[in-house]
Formats: C-alpha cells, sequence, structure tokens
C-alpha cells in the first residue's frame, strides 16, 4: 500500500507538471519531465498490476484480483464502446457513475452488515462526488492511467480487507462479529483512501480543461472542499472509534492475563458497543468454560486419587495374597518332600491312582516287589500294568481299586491274592486298600502292599502243623469216646453213682476236645482253601428248620426259645453247601444260647434283599462291648462276658463262620449294643455258590 500511494503522488506530479505544460507551452522543461513520469508511472503501475495478478501468494484472487480485473474491464468496455468525438461531459459522467456505483455497494454491504456509522461515511463521499459533475462544461478525455492507478488503489484496499478478515478470523467466532471487525478496519483506512481515490476520480479535470480560469478556480476550490471535509471526518470519525478500540484492546488484554471477571461498558449500540457485548459473552462463556474445566479437572483429580488409593490398597492385598500363597506353596513343599520321605521309607509297597485309577504315585518299595520301575507305570491304569490274582486262578484279574473308588470305603485286598511281577513271577501280597476323599468325592485310591511270601509260608506250616496235630489227637481222643460210651453203657460193669458222674464228666471233657480238634481241622482247610464245596438247590427255610430242631433241647436247657419268623417259603430256591451254611448256624445259635441270661427268646428271620438272601439270628442277651466289636472274628476271640458267664467255646466259631460266609459269597456283619443283645447277619448270593471238588468236606 506504501508503494501504491507513493507512486499515486507521482502520478499526481505527472498532472501537475501537465498543466504547467500547458500553462507555459513554451517551457520544454515541463513537457520532458511530463513526459518521462508519465511513461515511468504507468510502466511501474502496469508492472504492478501484472505481479499482483499471477502472484501465487494471494489466498483470495476473486477479493484481490479477479473483482479489480472484472472493474476495469468493464471501464475499457464503456471507453471502447463511446465513440472518440462524444462530448467528454458524457465520457466522465459514465466514469463518475461508475464509482458512485462503487460506493452504493459498498454502503449496501454495510447496511447489511449493520455498520451504519460506516455506512453513513461511504454514502457521504457518494455526495462529494456528485458535486464535481456540475462543475464539468467541456473536456477532452485521456484517462487511462488514472484508470488503471484508480484500480490499482482499489486492488490494494481490498487486499488490505483481505488481509484484515484472515487475521480476525483467528479471534472470532461468528460471522457478523468479524463483518464488524472488517468494516472497522476498512473505515479507519479509507480516512486516507477516500481523499485520494476522489482526486484520482476528479483528476481528470485536470487534464482535460482547457484554458478556462472559471474551472480552474471552481476545481481548485472543489479539491479544497474535498481535502478539508474528508480529513475532518476522518479524524472526528477515527478517534472517536480508535479510543473506544484501544479500550476494546486493553479489555481483551486482561482476559488473555486470566481476568475472566472483567466486562466491557456498552457505551453505544452501535457496531463497537455489539462487540463489547460479544466479548462480554467471550469472557463470560471462557469463564464458564474455565470453572467446569476446573470442576471438570477437580473431579478427574479426585477419581485419580481414588483409583490410586485403590490400586495401592489392592497392589497391597495382592502383595499380601502373593506373600500367603508363597508361604503356602512353602508349606506344602515341606509337607510333599516330608510326605515323599516317608513314603520312600516304608517298608511297604505303595502306590497312589487318580479317580480314574491312573497311577499317580509308585514308591521304592513297589517297585522292588513289582519289579516295575516308576517311570514305567506312572500316568498308566495300574490293571494295564499290575495284575492281581487269586491265587493261581489266572484267567480272572481282580479289578479291587474300582470297587473302592466306587463304595468309598476301606477294603483289604484278601489273603489268598497274587501279583503278577515284571519277571511274569506270581508272588502272594497282603494288605488294604483307602480311598482318597476331597470332601465327599473320592478323587483316588492308596493300595498299600507287600510281599506275604513268608507269611502264607508259615501259615501253611501252621496249618500243617495244626492238621497233623488235629489228626493225631483225634485217633485217640475217639478211641477215649468209644472206651468211655462202653462203660456208661455198663458193658464192662456196673457202676456206683460217684463213678458214673466221674465217668460222665470225663465224657463232657472228651467231647469238648473232640469239638476243639474239629473246629482246628476246620480253620486249617479253610486257610488253606482245602474246602470241598458241594451246592445244592434249596430252600434256605428247609436248613434252617433242621438246625432250630437239633437246637431246641439245648437251647430249653438254658431257659431259651427259638422262634422263627417264616411261615412257608418265601424265598426262591439257591444253590449252596448246606454242611457248610449249617456250620454258620450253628455257631450263630450256639453262642445266642451260650450269652443269655435267664430266659431268652432267639429270633430266626430269613429275607430277600437285592439279589441276595440275608439271614439274620437275634439274641437279647449281654451283647458285645463296644471296644471288642473290632474283633469278634478274630481267631480265638472270647469276650470278658463269656469267662464271666463260663460259656463253653473254643473262640473259632466266628472266625470259622466268616470264613465259610465268604467262600460262598456273601458277607456276614453284626449290630450289639451292651446289655440288650446282638443280631448277627449273613447274606447268600441268589446267583448261588461256586463248586469246589478240591479238597476235603468241612467235617
Amino acid at each position: 500500500m506504501a508503494l501504491l500511494f507513493m507512486i499515486f503522488l507521482a502520478e499526481v506530479l505527472v498532472l501537475l507538471l501537465k498543466f504547467f505544460s500547458q500553462a507555459f507551452p513554451g517551457n520544454q522543461v515541463f513537457i520532458v519531465l511530463y513526459g518521462g513520469l508519465h511513461g515511468f508511472t504507468t510502466v511501474i503501475g502496469l508492472t504492478l498490476f501484472l505481479i499482483l495478478l499471477l502472484s501465487k501468494k494471494q489466498k483470495n484472487r476473486f477479493i484481490s484480483v479477479i473483482y479489480p480485473l472484472i472493474i476495469l474491464l468493464l471501464v475499457f468496455l464503456i471507453l471502447v464502446i463511446i465513440p472518440r468525438d462524444t462530448s467528454a461531459l458524457y465520457s466522465f459522467v459514465l466514469l463518475v457513475l461508475l464509482n458512485v456505483l462503487f460506493y452504493f455497494l459498498a454502503s449496501v454491504l454495510y447496511f447489511v452488515y449493520n455498520q451504519r456509522g460506516v455506512a453513513f461515511f461511504v454514502l457521504a463521499q457518494v455526495v462529494f462526488t456528485l458535486g464535481g459533475i456540475v462543475s464539468v462544461f467541456y473536456t477532452f478525455f485521456e484517462p487511462i492511467g488514472l484508470i488503471l492507478w484508480c484500480f490499482l488503489l482499489i486492488a490494494g484496499f481490498l487486499k488490505l480487507g483481505q488481509k484484515t478478515y484472515s487475521k480476525e478470523m483467528l479471534v472470532l467466532r461468528d460471522i457478523p462479529h468479524l463483518m464488524s471487525r472488517l468494516g472497522v478496519k476498512m473505515m479507519l483506512f479509507y480516512n486516507g483512501i477516500s481523499v485520494v481515490m476522489s482526486i484520482v476520480v476528479l483528476g481528470g479535470f485536470f487534464l482535460i480543461v482547457g484554458d478556462s480560469p472559471l474551472v480552474y478556480r471552481f476545481f481548485l476550490v472543489y479539491l479544497f472542499f474535498i481535502v478539508v471535509s474528508n480529513a475532518f471526518v476522518g479524524i472526528v470519525v477515527s478517534r472517536g472509534i480508535s479510543s473506544r478500540l484501544r479500550k476494546l484492546h486493553e479489555g481483551v488484554s486482561k482476559i488473555q492475563e486470566g481476568e475472566l471477571d472483567y466486562r466491557f461498558k456498552k457505551e453505544s449500540e452501535d457496531e463497537i458497543g455489539e462487540l463489547a457485548h460479544a466479548f462480554n459473552d467471550m469472557a463470560q462463556d471462557i469463564a464458564k468454560s474455565r470453572e467446569d474445566i476446573d470442576k471438570k479437572v477437580e473431579e478427574r483429580t479426585f477419581d485419580v486419587l481414588s483409583k490410586q488409593k485403590e490400586l495401592e490398597e489392592a497392589q497391597r492385598a495382592t502383595l499380601n495374597i502373593l506373600e500367603d500363597v508363597q508361604n503356602e506353596k512353602d508349606r506344602a513343599e515341606f509337607e510333599i518332600r516330608r510326605i515323599e520321605a516317608i513314603i520312600s521309607s516304608i517298608g511297604d509297597g505303595l502306590f497312589v491312582t487318580d479317580k480314574y485309577g491312573r497311577i499317580v504315585l509308585f514308591n521304592p518299595m513297589a517297585e522292588k516287589i513289582s519289579g516295575f520301575k516308576e517311570k514305567d507305570v506312572l500316568g498308566k491304569k495300574y490293571s494295564d500294568v499290575l495284575e492281581f490274582y487269586v491265587d493261581n486262578d489266572t484267567e480272572s484279574k481282580l479289578f479291587f481299586v474300582e470297587k473302592t473308588l466306587q463304595s468309598g470305603k476301606l477294603s483289604s485286598i484278601g489273603r489268598n491274592v497274587v501279583l503278577r511281577t515284571k519277571s511274569k513271577d506270581l508272588i502272594p501280597i497282603a494288605d488294604s486298600i483307602a480311598p482318597v476323599k476331597r470332601g465327599k468325592e473320592v478323587v483316588g485310591a492308596i493300595v498299600v502292599f507287600r510281599d506275604a511270601t513268608k507269611e502264607r509260608e508259615i501259615d501253611k506250616m501252621k496249618s500243617g502243623f495244626v492238621s497233623i496235630a488235629s489228626h493225631q489227637l483225634r485217633t485217640p481222643l475217639t478211641a477215649i469216646k468209644w472206651l468211655l460210651e462202653m462203660i456208661m453203657d455198663k458193658s464192662v460193669g456196673t457202676l456206683n453213682e460217684e463213678q458214673e458222674d466221674y465217668i460222665t464228666q470225663a465224657f463232657d471233657s472228651n467231647e469238648r476236645l473232640i469239638g476243639l480238634v474239629n473246629d482246628l481241622l476246620k480253620v486249617s482247610r479253610l486257610e488253606e482253601q482245602r474246602v470241598k464245596v458241594k451246592p445244592q438247590l434249596v430252600h434256605i427255610e428247609d436248613i434252617l428248620d433242621n438246625i432250630v430242631k437239633e437246637h431246641e433241647i439245648n437251647a430249653r436247657a438254658h431257659g431259651c426259645t427259638i422262634k422263627t419268623t417264616w411261615k412257608k417259603l418265601g424265598t426262591p430256591k439257591i444253590k449252596v453247601d448246606p454242611l457248610l451254611i449249617k456250620n454258620v448256624v450253628d455257631n450263630l445259635i450256639s453262642n445266642a444260647i451260650e450269652y443269655s441270661e435267664g430266659k431268652n427268646v432267639i429270633t430266626l428271620s430269613v429275607k430277600e434283599k437285592a439279589k441276595n438272601i440275608e439271614i439274620s439270628v437275634k439274641d437279647k442277651g449281654v451283647g458285645i462291648p463296644k471296644k471288642d466289636q473290632g474283633r469278634v472274628f478274630n481267631m480265638f476271640y472270647r469276650s470278658d462276658e463269656a469267662v464271666k458267664l463260663r460259656a463253653e467255646g473254643s473262640g473259632l466259631g466266628l472266625y470259622i463262620a466268616k470264613m465259610i460266609v465268604n467262600i460262598s459269597g456273601g458277607k456276614i456283619w453284626f449290630d450289639s449294643k451292651e446289655g440288650k443283645g446282638t443280631t448277627f447277619y449273613f447274606t447268600l448270593p441268589l446267583s448261588g455258590s461256586k463248586k469246589k471238588n478240591a479238597g476235603k468236606g468241612i467235617e
């Protein structure tokens, strides 16, 4: 803009030189200066106009270049259309009307955006311009240079507005405020530009006026009037606006420094007043936003601190848990090492299975007994590696672990079980199986076993000794019995009463000794599995009826009564060895009679239950003390009550009964309360007993 003003002043100087060259025709200095300076300014003006047109830095070519170019083309179009001989008055009137049109459009634009003060100022320029028309009577028109500079100034003015627009867009947020600020800036610059434009527009008079002194005087008066009026209006308006703008600037600075409670006083209802109101709204919005931001920051800070506190507490809790877990892990590892040491050091073989029967633990003694290494059996099902059989019956394997996993109860392997080792040898083993429970759930089993080879050999030797001794005793005892019977029958003479009493006592003692020898022989045969089993299809009630008849005399002698609960044959026939069943029931009824005090009722019952027939013998005798109940089926067991009551017996009856029930495929147990009596139960399978031909009969 500064360069444009300088060139414009040079153009004014050109006009003055032309004036003096016409005023003093004979002076060549004015003519030379006028021609040279006029050519120079014309070339510079065209160059600047092309630079402005082709510049790549223009952000808005319509405002900066295209719009002035269109106006310039319209002017040249008018000049081309108007003939050369047309009255200069009309040519000048068209040019001035074009300028008036520009002012009018500017005033309409300002009115649209509520810039009334600036609009009236522009309309004042329209009045001053129209005043110039009155002073024109005739002219010679050559306006190309002036028109060029006129529109260069217009382009520069619009460029300045475009710059103002681009800067203010960073501050204000809506179009009305944007146009208000743009209008104020344009108005301030217009104070100086309007004078220049008026001179440019009316400067053509200076070139076209001939020798009329009247026109000279009128032009000078008019020029002076324009300069003075514009200067006066510009000074008044600019001071009023600039002072209020300074206040706005100071207020904005305070707001920028953080005084968000600062507010502008609305001194007027014009554009600056509205701008002040807009700044107040903006400051209020900023203050509210700041308050909201501070509140949110405070809330977020509180949330962050709360979360941090919770996180710290959770971290401490986690560390405590990890510490507890580590302590528990250490204790568990210690217990595992201790248990492993115990398991490794025990003298029995041991292996542990999971609930699926897979081996999870195999101790060194189990390796020694079976011949299998731990690495060979871990993870495998026990029955795929370890084969258990009953004695030498290798056709049918035993699956005792599955029974324990299903029942969840402790059980024994059995007396006559053998294990096939890795070397295919069969060795006798003995011991027990226990379930592993987690709460009520069975999760595995522990099998403890030992090599029972030596035990079996000792038992065999013992059984052999008992068998031999019993046979050796049985022969003389039988002879003694025969001789005593002859004496008692008086085959060898008459006996007095005392002699008969002695002979009777001797006979009873001999009978007890014979019974003991017979029991020992039974035990020997049962333990060695040399008892022959001959199953017959019978009704159990028939066997029991015969046994009851045999015991009625002995029962009455002890003041007891034997009662049966069946009236007819209610159970199905089954295959059992009657002689073996008779031995069991004989022992149970004999014990019930022996351990009864005074009058007692002994009750026999038979019923079908599940897949078995259940037989029970109930008495109301002295009962079995709780401390002795675990030894009832042991060999040679006799309770303290038997000693007190002087009950006869060897202590082998229940032991024999249990073994007979076992080989018959059943189970035996009892319920007893001391002082209230005892009930013995045993079962026989409906499927019957298995036949066995090897060995001898039980008797």
